[in-house]
């Protein structure tokens, strides 16, 4: 069964799949949830009892959501030290030194965080997931799209990149433009940031782009509050 070919699963169906028994495949729930899932034969009644067990398509789909959730949480970084983080712009420590290794866990991640939406049927929109962490999740969005992220090594400015903040609003998001010359990266703020709003946009945020009274540039990032078809 391909991807394309998937059902699509409500929160119960997936939680019943996930809470599934490693080794035999039965399946517990209420009436109606196991009726979707036998009627979309990812599970099978079975024996006289009539219990309910995970077909072969069903057991890929189950293993689908558990590696979502494992990438989320690495993603997250709260269940593992030293796992992936992506680049606010505010520090590059622990980071891995070598370009072709960073990108290949950012390419990771952000493919790990599209399953995780189009596991919760969220389509072209921010997942839960990502609700709940918008910052990072921001970020991740512009790293994985190639934009730069400001280096910070502690004390000073060392390069020129986005830099990912909160906003004064609960579900705000900040994204500014830094870097060592702070002159020099003001002149270029709006055409980058414009940049960063295209990528953001795509990626199923809102994204707005505001100078303050001094001249200096950011976007203003939320959730669309109008969910996109």
């Amino acid at each position: 069964m391909t991807a394309q070919d998937r059902p699509s699963l409500n929160a119960a169906q997936r939680r019943a799949l996930l809470a599934a028994d490693d080794g035999s495949g039965e399946v517990k729930g209420s009436r109606s949830v196991l009726d979707a899932l036998i009627g979309s034969c990812l599970a099978v009644a079975h024996g006289r009892r009539g219990a309910v067990y995970l077909t072969p398509a069903g057991r890929a789909v189950r293993a689908d959501l558990a590696a979502a959730a494992t990438h989320a949480a690495r993603a997250d970084g709260s269940t593992e030290p030293g796992a992936f983080r992506p680049a606010s712009g505010d520090g590059q420590a622990g980071l891995p030194t070598e370009p072709g290794e960073r990108r290949r866990e950012v390419v990771q991640a952000w493919a790990g965080l599209l399953e995780v939406r189009r596991l919760n049927g969220e389509g072209g929109t921010p997942a839960p997931w990502e609700l709940a962490r918008p910052e990072r999740a921001v970020a991740l969005a512009l790293e994985a799209a190639g934009i730069p992220a400001s280096g910070f090594d502690g004390r000073r400015r060392v390069w020129s990149g986005y830099c990912v903040s909160a906003g004064q609003e609960s579900a705000e998001v900040r994204v500014g433009w830094r870097g060592p010359d702070a002159f020099e990266a003001r002149c270029e703020a709006a055409a980058r940031l414009e940049e960063c709003r295209t990528v953001l946009v795509a990626a199923g945020w809102d994204a707005q782009l505001y100078q303050r009274s001094g001249g200096e540039h950011f976007l203003a990032v939320m959730v669309p509050r109008v969910p996109r078809t």
